[in-house]
């Protein structure tokens, strides 16, 4: 926007507009997210050419010159670590899982996990690299030979929140996530019954 006026419109990469300035008038540039996108997802800088003194981030003003002005918004999509980590709950030794990171139904990353202890845990070493804001999917997958069956519970930290299919929104910050098996357990009961002979 330059004065409040729409210059260009919901534009992409390299997106361009323009619009007659009188000269020594105040000059107010701006931009703002369209459709679904979140400038808070973004690291933004301005840059003018053709005038000295301009600066910011997502608006900045300057005194119209009697010479043409070019201003630049440059948006950068801001990045956060995602860790995985698989946690064991008493756990059969030589159990084994594969926690899994999902973009759009795409491997990113993987943790494979084999049981040592029965209250095991392990993390991955190479946390992947996500962009702010995108939906990842939380999954893993159980080794077929398996001694324990076991009860799956998905978690991140920091407050992020992780849906039932798995799916959770990259949080501002780095971010934990785990997924942690519980060994079911059932209850055997034991009936004696004594039955007594008759009486002749």
């Amino acid at each position: 926007l330059v004065n409040g006026s729409v210059v260009a419109s919901a534009v992409g990469h390299n997106g361009t507009g323009s619009i007659s300035v009188p000269v020594n008038t105040t000059v107010s540039v701006n931009e703002q997210a369209a459709g679904t996108s979140v400038l808070a997802n973004y690291s933004s800088s301005l840059s003018c050419t053709g005038v000295s003194g301009v600066s910011g981030t997502t608006s900045g003003s300057f005194a119209m010159p009697d010479a043409d002005v070019s201003c630049s918004f440059t948006n950068t999509r801001k990045t956060v670590t995602v860790t995985l980590k698989k946690a064991w709950s008493v756990a059969m030794p030589g159990d084994q899982a594969t926690v899994l990171l999902k973009r759009a139904g795409t491997t990113v990353d993987s943790l494979a996990s084999t049981v040592s202890l029965p209250n095991d845990a392990t993390t991955d070493s190479s946390p992947y690299t996500a962009y702010v804001g995108e939906t990842l999917n939380l999954s893993e997958t159980l080794a077929a030979g398996n001694t324990g069956t076991y009860t799956a519970a998905l978690a991140c930290d920091t407050g992020t929140s992780v849906l039932g299919s798995g799916d959770f929104v990259v949080p501002a910050s780095n971010v934990l996530c785990i997924v942690t098996n519980t060994r079911k357990f059932t209850q055997a009961s034991i009936t004696h019954a004594h039955t007594s002979p008759s009486a002749v």
